[in-house]
């Protein structure tokens, strides 16, 4: 079934998207500007769990579950900028990682000039990089629970 509001889940007690100062951390540090439907889901969300069994397939690939969506974290643990810091050197150019899966594959947008706002899946162990949407809103259009 599609995936609903409902789904994403705070780590916390509520909701805490990140500051206007944050963001413009963030573009400063990629030094490029975030699509703007990303730009409203992690205005709305900010770090955010999946629920249970949430799962996308990459260019007709096997499903893969989806296990949460970074945002500014004050423990490092979940944050764009610290995430994107450590993986810049190992991901290709423009490449922001914005979730992970349960085995520390990362779900990139890019924010490179040729391939502006698409989505890929990056494997942590082969550091390849597979499609999986055009834009940030089709990719939460292929978010679905299996029940």
């Amino acid at each position: 079934m599609p995936l609903s509001e409902q789904d994403l889940q705070p780590l916390g007690s509520t909701f805490k998207p990140p500051s206007a100062t944050y963001i413009a951390r963030l573009e400063a540090e990629t030094q490029h500007m975030l699509p703007p439907d990303y730009r409203v889901f992690l205005g709305k969300y900010g770090v955010c769990a999946c629920a249970e069994y949430t799962s996308f397939a990459p260019s007709g690939g096997p499903r893969v579950d989806l296990n949460v969506f970074l945002g500014s974290d004050p423990d490092d643990s979940y944050d764009l900028i610290e995430t994107y810091r450590g993986l810049k050197d190992r991901l290709p150019d423009g490449l922001l990682p914005f979730a992970f899966d349960p085995f520390g594959n990362a779900v990139c947008i890019d924010l490179g000039d040729n391939s502006y706002g698409r989505i890929y899946l990056w494997d942590h162990e082969t550091e390849s990089v597979v499609f999986v949407a055009k834009t940030f809103h089709t990719f939460l259009v292929m978010l679905a629970r299996e029940p």
